[in-house]
């Protein structure tokens, strides 16, 4: 989970990283992007694991939300530190 959780923010770091380089009024596109982007990744990934079988389901269920909301609060407050910067 953690390795899923890695690559999605490294991938949508990227994204995010070129919507704010080359036209800094793209940026909150490319943010929502980012965001639908990652609800939907997460969805097929709890989707998929439900459907192959998972033992207890509630308990994973539990461990992907606590995951997916720290990583979503890392990203807000990195977000906030370099937007704050730039300003």
């Amino acid at each position: 989970m953690l390795v899923f959780f890695l690559s999605v923010s490294f991938l949508l770091h990227r994204l995010m990283e070129a919507g704010f380089q080359n036209n800094r009024e793209k940026f909150v596109p490319f943010y929502m992007a980012s965001i639908v982007a990652r609800l939907i990744l997460g969805l097929a990934f709890v989707g998929f694991f439900l459907f192959r079988g998972v033992t207890d389901r509630k308990v994973f269920i539990l461990n992907f939300l606590v995951l997916y909301i720290c990583y979503t609060i890392f990203e807000i407050y990195g977000l906030s530190r370099k937007l704050r910067r730039d300003l």
